[in-house]
């Protein structure tokens, strides 16, 4: 919950920049100004949070792949590996 509220804040100022250096000027808002501010704000802030969630899972969910195979590649051992495949694939191919 704090860290949506912390989202959320950030995301009301942000708005509230925006509209004062000539989002206004787009938007004719002179009755619900501070309404739209909110409300604005408050959908940036969901999005916001669903992806950072998303992105936690994604995180996670990696990790866990790579304890379950049982090895911590980086990027450049991969590619040898899968190179290192094609080759034995091409070998096999051509016997």
């Amino acid at each position: 919950m704090k860290k949506f509220l912390m989202t959320f804040f950030i995301c009301l100022v942000l708005v509230f920049v925006f509209m004062f250096f000539g989002g206004s000027m787009l938007l004719d808002l002179s009755r619900h100004f501070y309404a739209f501010l909110v409300f604005i704000s408050l959908v940036l802030a969901v999005l916001i949070t669903v992806l950072e969630a998303l992105w936690e899972k994604l995180e996670a969910l990696e990790k866990r792949v790579r304890e379950l195979e049982g090895r911590e590649d980086t990027p450049e051992e991969q590619i040898q590996s899968l190179e290192n495949r094609e080759d034995s694939r091409d070998k096999e191919n051509k016997q």
